[in-house]
Order: C-alpha cells, then sequence, then structure tokens
C-alpha cells in the first residue's frame, strides 16, 4: 500500500486545513509581509543558489499561505520567500509581488496543517520523522477537541495509517518522544545513535540510558540485551512462578491454548489476591503480581509456564511424517512455509525444491531492518577491534619462546580421548585470556567436576574468531597435541603406552 495522504484520512470538515486541496485562493502578496513559521524545523538550505535559479526560470510552484487572525504565515515554500526577499535586496523589483494559496483558518488547523506538509512532502531523517510526528499528533488531538478534525478508532492506528508506517514503527516512535532522555534525543538529532537504537535506550530506566549515551560504543543488540536484563529483573522468579501455578493455574491447565482466558476469567476479574500455595500473589484482568516482582501480563504468564511446563506435542490424525532417522537428520519440512499442505513431507528430507522457510518469509519489515542493523553493527565492532588489535600489536615486542603462554582448562572425560588422539583438533573457547598462536594448553580431564588427574599439553596453531555463525567473545582454537599424561591414558584397543608415548614424542 502506498503512502496515504492526510487528505485521504480526514473528513470533508477537515479538508479545510489540507493544503491539497482547491479550497485556497490563487493571489499575488510582498514576500517580505509573508510570516514563516517559528515551528518549521526543517532545513533552509543553498538560499542563494535558489534565489539565482529563480531569476533565470522565475517562481515555478506557489507559496502556501494560512491567514490566522490576519496573519499571512507561511506553510509551504519558506525557502522560495527567502530566495525572493533575497532577490528584492539585489534589485530585482519583479519579485515584490510572488504568487501564493491562500486560505482562513483557525491556528490550530495552522499547525496540523503545517506539520502534516512538513512529514509528506519531504524526504525526512528518523529524527525529524519522529519530531514531526509527534507535533502532528499534539495538533491533531488539539483539532480534534476543537470540532475540526472527526476521528474514529485509535489515534495511533489513524496516523500510523496517514504517514505510511506500522503501527508498530508508531509505537517506537512514541517511545523515543516519551521515554528517552533529553542526551538520548540529541544523540539521535546528531546521529550519533541510530533508530533502533534510540528506540531500544528508551525502554531502559533514564539512569541506565544515561549510561549508554555517555559510554557512545553501544549498539543496538547490546542495548536491546540491556533491555532484556532489566526486564528479566523486575520479572518474578521461576520458584515464584511455579508455586502459583501449581497452586492455583494448574488447574485450569488442561488445555494451554486456553489458560490465559481462564485465568483471567477465574482470577483476573475477581483479583484474586493473598498468600497461599507459598507465594504472595495479586491478580487483575491485565496481569499477576508475584511477590515482589513487577505485574506481568497474562500472556507473558503462559509464555513463562510453557518455558518452566513444556507441553509435549503429540501426532495428529494425518500428519504422515516420521521421526528422523539417523538422529543426526533435521527435516527441512518441519520448517517449511508449505508444511501444513504438503503430501509428501517427512522427518528425514534435505533438499527440497519446493523449500521456504516459514519464520524467514513472514518476517516483518521492521524485524528484516533490525536484523540489518545487527548485522551492520556487529560487522562494524569485529572491524573496529580488528584495528585496535592491528594497533596494539605495533607496540608489542616481538614473540619469543620466553613469551609464550601456558593456560590451564578443564576438558570434560567425553572428549579426552579424541583430543589426545588428534581426532578433535580444535576447541571452541571464550577468549577471555587472550590466547594467542604458538600459546600452549594445559588440558586437565573433569568428570563429574572432579579432576581425575589426565592431563594433556596442546599448542595452539591457529584461532578463528568475529566470524559470522560464532557468538561474540568467542574463538575457535585450533591444536595440535604435544604430550598427554600416557601412564594414565590408554587407547582402548589401539596400542601400547610406549608406542603411544612415540606418536605424541613425533
Amino acid at each position: 500500500m502506498g503512502r496515504l495522504g492526510i487528505g485521504d484520512r480526514l473528513n470533508a470538515n477537515s479538508k479545510q486545513g489540507v493544503i491539497f486541496t482547491d479550497e485556497y485562493r490563487k493571489v499575488r502578496l510582498d514576500p517580505r509581509t509573508l510570516v514563516p513559521s517559528e515551528h518549521n524545523k526543517y532545513a533552509q538550505d543553498d538560499i542563494e543558489e535558489l534565489a539565482d535559479n529563480m531569476l533565470l526560470v522565475g517562481q515555478l510552484q506557489e507559496v502556501i499561505v494560512g491567514r490566522v487572525n490576519g496573519h499571512d504565515r507561511i506553510i509551504v515554500g519558506h525557502r522560495r520567500t527567502a530566495a525572493a526577499v533575497l532577490n528584492i535586496e539585489r534589485g530585482h523589483d519583479n519579485f515584490k509581488l510572488i504568487d501564493c494559496k491562500v486560505k482562513e483558518m483557525t491556528e490550530a488547523m495552522f499547525m496540523l496543517t503545517l506539520h502534516s506538509a512538513n512529514i509528506f512532502n519531504r524526504r525526512l531523517s528518523d529524527w525529524e520523522l519522529t519530531e514531526g510526528v509527534a507535533e502532528f499528533k499534539k495538533y491533531l488531538i488539539a483539532a480534534k477537541e476543537a470540532g475540526e478534525v472527526e476521528i474514529t478508532g485509535k489515534m495511533r492506528d489513524y496516523i500510523a495509517d496517514a504517514i505510511g508506517v506500522s503501527t508498530g514503527k508508531m509505537a517506537q516512535m512514541e517511545s523515543i518522544t516519551n521515554n528517552l532522555c533529553e542526551k538520548g534525543k540529541e544523540a539521535f538529532k546528531n546521529g550519533d545513535i541510530n533508530f533502533t537504537t534510540a528506540y531500544e535506550t528508551s525502554r531502559l530506566p533514564v539512569e541506565k540510558q544515561k549510561e549508554v549515551i555517555e559510554s557512545g560504543e553501544m549498539l543496538s543488540g547490546e542495548v536491546r540485551q540491556m533491555v532484556e536484563q532489566e526486564r528479566q529483573k523486575k520479572e518474578p522468579t521461576a520458584a515464584a512462578v511455579k508455586k502459583f501455578y501449581e497452586a492455583h493455574a494448574k488447574k485450569y491447565d488442561e488445555d494451554r491454548s486456553k489458560l490465559k482466558e481462564l485465568c483471567i476469567e477465574h482470577m483476573g476479574r475477581s483479583h484474586n489476591g493473598g498468600n497461599s500455595g507459598g507465594v504472595n500473589f495479586e491478580c487483575s484482568i491485565r496481569g499477576v503480581k508475584l511477590e515482589n516482582a513487577e505485574e506481568i501480563t497474562w500472556t507473558r504468564f503462559v509464555q513463562l509456564v510453557n518455558e518452566y511446563y513444556p507441553v509435549a506435542e503429540e501426532p495428529k490424525p494425518g500428519d504422515d511424517y516420521e521421526p528422523a532417522h539417523p538422529e543426526s537428520i533435521t527435516s527441512l519440512c518441519y520448517s517449511c512455509k508449505h508444511y501444513s499442505e504438503c503430501n509428501v513431507k517427512t522427518g528425514t528430507c534435505e533438499k527440497c525444491d519446493k523449500y521456504i522457510n516459514k519464520a524467514e518469509a513472514e518476517k516483518t519489515d521492521e524485524q528484516r531492518y533490525s536484523e540489518e542493523q545487527d548485522r551492520i553493527d556487529r560487522e562494524t565492532k569485529a572491524k573496529l577491534k580488528e584495528q585496535a588489535d592491528a594497533e596494539k600489536m605495533k607496540h608489542l615486542p616481538s614473540e619469543t619462546a620466553a613469551g609464550q603462554k601456558v593456560h590451564s582448562i578443564r576438558l570434560a572425560k567425553t572428549y579426552f580421548n579424541d583430543v589426545a588422539s588428534g581426532k578433535k583438533s580444535f576447541e571452541l573457547r571464550k577468549n577471555n585470556r587472550g590466547y594467542k598462536v604458538g600459546d600452549i594448553l594445559e588440558m586437565l580431564e573433569f568428570e563429574d567436576g572432579k579432576n581425575t588427574g589426565r592431563i594433556i599439553q596442546a599448542e595452539i596453531t591457529y584461532i578463528l574468531e568475529g566470524y559470522t555463525g560464532l557468538e561474540d567473545g568467542y574463538c575457535i582454537l585450533g591444536i595440535k597435541v604435544k604430550n598427554v599424561d600416557a601412564e594414565k591414558y590408554i587407547i582402548p584397543g589401539q596400542m601400547s603406552v610406549q608406542d603411544f608415548k612415540g606418536v605424541c614424542n613425533n
């Protein structure tokens, strides 16, 4: 759907304030008498260049004017008016009268028209659009209260439809306008943070917002993680949720899909509360408050119940799939958009010319935009780290055998034989030790949390990090076994201890 003009969304009474109608009267006015709007926040650049152009080709577009209480105030054409005044000052008297369109209107309709014109007729930055929408909403409410605009339905949905954005995007802009601290707004305005980061920051407490802005290095993904951490801090503990479920909600859980509605019906509407089942609780139609945590919605409560008490899904009649065999195969069918209608689905499908990833195909534009921003953020962060590491290397002394580090790490018994025999020649580790090629890993075998006494020494031969698919901060270490505590290590059915020592020494 293309962007709708505001005139398509307002009723007949409202159209008196819309500039895209024939109700404006064509007149010629002195540009020096026209009043620029102090509320016009958008760039007024290249006036001299525009004045030069108007000398060559004349005035190509009228200036749109609202006559408010006898004053002619500019709605559209601030740059044209300023250019005409400049030409008058240059001695070109033919610009003492310029083409205009004028309409009598109230203050509220003037401001509404001004901001709607700026929103619909300019290419705006994210900051300008957010600010413009906030102003547009303010004056739309004023015009509605004055009886000049009739609006049905939710204001947010109405404005979102009018300016051509999703209600989700509209909600994000409102969050920035209402909740983002002044430093955050200034950073957003100056382009120091993007829209996604501005929105995620606005969801944090003010103290955390200042931390994000002052750091100057927080990326949208990191801010989103901080938001999630703050949300979890405010949520009830797992123990509290489990106690409440067992004591009060479980009896309504014959069908998980109906749990929310039944909790609202039997506990929310009656505002149940008290201390029973080992937990303090207060219920409302909105949700439930457990212990000293903040209230969570019934939707969120059911999500937590699903997490702690997952429902085993049973095959439905007509589902002719079979379990994957071998277990290592993960069928494409289960994630395919056509799964429900396909008559050849199977639990072992690895390739299909009709496959469409359902999750990917059903992503919203906002989700795709957010993912793209996160990808850019990750790549930028990795590049900056790479540059910082390169700079550090310039100032480091040359590596020698004496500078070789030994890192003692735990190794699960499951992997000990595979590492010792060379079958497993890599380690996935969190790079919090400053691993370098040439360093030694002293790998201590652990079983059930206890050190068995068996040890492998391996040299780091390669380091892979900052790669797509690797979580930030993690790396893959290529290793070569140098020594094994052979007295305690035996490869069952393969070779003697003496033979194995010879292999290790080679």
